[in-house]
């Protein structure tokens, strides 16, 4: 799954999730800027890293926010 500037992420920061906002896309990392104002560089999609972009919890939360659950 690819992300342009400005889509919503959830990532997992250290077994924490938290929601943000793509702030830069560079080949194939992305910066992400959390609902904390917290500014992540360099992160990829379901890594083994202890900071990346889920992408299965991603795609819940984009399928309940459209469906105005959240």
């Amino acid at each position: 799954m690819d992300f342009n500037c400005g889509s919503f992420v959830v990532v997992s920061t250290f077994k924490k999730f938290k929601v943000g906002k793509i702030i830069d896309v560079s080949k194939g990392t992305y910066t992400v800027q959390t609902e904390d104002l917290k500014v992540y560089d360099n992160i990829t999609t379901d890594s083994n890293n202890s900071v990346y972009i889920h992408i299965g919890v991603t795609k819940s939360f984009l399928k309940n926010n459209k469906n105005g659950n959240i």
